[in-house]
């Protein structure tokens, strides 16, 4: 009898840490709770995601930028009810500020840093998931597929999937090739021999071009054109500026050389001579015979 009395009262002491006191029960609680709200708050992310992209007024990122606010909010609520069933006063954030501001100094720079940085990102929406994104320091090129606490994914043409701290997006130079439209230019160059006739070239190129899967509907704004660059040693050079659209921006090299392939076989076809690099040499004297 004596030995469960002090089991209970084991249970029930409390500790001391500056003006706060808890006990077994109070830590016992506290960790079920952060549990069931980190459980909630997953739950609540993945139906507000499967519900709301069912919503035909709103596109890919913004029901992501939706439930992973919503995710964060109940965290946030849920460390509060947490310290809460402590003992904390959570009135007074001193303590919590202190120790974050320790964790920081020892080590979590980074990862505050990139927290915060992946907040703005959602909020900014300069970059937002399904964009179509290039890191000019790095070079990665890929389609935006999550924005997660430290890091977002980046899904390269390669089906790679690249992780990038967070922070990245805001120190370093990003270019979004899709943020305003999903409308991109390709840039095509070829060469013809010397004497090819231009004019007929001109035609039969943008003729081609109406062929072309992906291709935006010629308006003021997104002609294709044909652009005579320059009348090189043994060829004349020329680009084929064409506009794209939907799934061909996200694969911009495939679908450039898809019509390059095009244009090589028009000018078979058609007959337009593909130059080929020419050297005359001159013999001013011959060497007399020997012998």
């Amino acid at each position: 009898m004596e030995s469960e009395n002090m089991d209970v009262k084991w249970l029930e002491s409390t500790v001391s840490l500056g003006s706060t006191q808890f006990n077994f029960y109070g830590v016992l609680f506290s960790a079920l709770s952060l549990l069931a709200g980190l459980w909630v708050a997953n739950r609540l992310r993945h139906l507000l995601l499967a519900r709301l992209s069912q919503a035909a007024d709103l596109d890919k990122s913004t029901v992501y930028t939706i439930a992973t606010l919503v995710f964060y909010s109940v965290i946030m609520v849920t460390v509060l009810i947490s310290f809460s069933l402590l003992g904390f006063d959570i009135t007074n954030l001193a303590i919590v500020a202190g120790a974050l501001s320790v964790g920081i100094g020892f080590g979590l720079q980074d990862i505050a840093k990139n927290f915060i940085s992946g907040l703005l990102l959602l909020f900014d929406r300069s970059t937002k998931v399904g964009d179509f994104i290039e890191l000019t320091n790095s070079g990665l090129r890929g389609t935006v597929e999550q924005i997660r606490v430290r890091s977002t994914i980046v899904r390269t043409a390669d089906e790679l999937d690249v992780i990038v701290p967070n922070s990245q997006f805001i120190s370093d130079q990003v270019v979004n090739w899709t943020m305003s439209s999903d409308f991109l230019r390709l840039h095509i160059p070829f060469a013809v021999a010397h004497g090819t006739d231009v004019a007929r070239l001109r035609e039969a190129v943008l003729s081609l071009t109406s062929s072309f899967q992906d291709v935006v509907p010629a308006d003021r704004e997104h002609n294709a054109s044909l652009w005579f660059t320059a009348i090189a040693e043994s060829s004349l050079n020329f680009e084929l500026l064409v506009w794209v659209k939907g799934d061909a921006t996200f694969n911009a090299m495939a679908k450039k050389s898809e019509f390059t392939y095009a244009i090589h076989q028009m000018l078979l076809d058609q007959g337009f001579r593909i130059p080929i690099p020419q050297r005359d040499i001159y013999i001013k004297s011959m060497p007399e015979k020997v012998g």
